[in-house]
């Protein structure tokens, strides 16, 4: 807490806007979360420290995991005004969640942690002024062929078919137009 107070008396020193300034609380808590992994990696390797090491992990997971939330969710009323701000606090939270869900095997945390990604990449296309619409539909046919891919491989039935499908009708319709 006493962190976090000080994190935010310097961004006010710094006079960024209230979406900027909620965008680098993002990256602060994607940053927690690997100061969690070398806590975890420190406790496994270092056996005196290890008890007191791996008291911190899960508790830096969980602090991490709340700031890149409360991110997303205060910078998403000004997704019109401040674009970038909320594409970044978009990209931190989405990294973070997919680095969860490759840890702990928890898929739909990791497909929710990519269409994040994918979400703060068109905004940040629309941001930069790119208007050609294969920039959009690329990446997210590749997400949707992809996941049902894996779905296909986790599990039998229509969904995995749906999803994939689509992906590739993503792709395939924007090429022709």
């Amino acid at each position: 807490g006493l962190f976090l107070l000080g994190v935010g008396y310097r961004l006010g020193w710094a006079s960024l806007p209230f979406a900027g300034a909620f965008a680098w609380v993002g990256g602060i808590g994607f940053g927690l979360y690997f100061v969690a992994l070398i806590a975890e990696q420190c406790a496994t390797h270092l056996s005196s420290a290890s008890h007191i090491l791996a008291i911190w992990s899960k508790p830096l997971t969980n602090a991490a995991a709340f700031l890149t939330a409360v991110a997303v969710v205060v910078t998403l009323p000004f997704v019109a005004s401040h674009t970038t701000a909320f594409a970044f606090s978009l990209a931190f939270a989405g990294s973070l969640y997919l680095a969860i869900a490759y840890r702990s095997r928890r898929y739909y945390l990791g497909y929710l942690g990519m269409a994040m990604l994918q979400l703060a990449w068109v905004l940040m296309l629309i941001d930069q002024g790119v208007d050609q619409p294969q920039w959009y539909a690329i990446p997210a046919g590749l997400y949707f062929t992809g996941v049902g891919y894996l779905e296909r491989r986790r599990r039998r039935g229509l969904f995995p078919t749906i999803v994939e499908s689509f992906g590739l009708a993503v792709l395939l319709v924007t090429s022709f137009i």
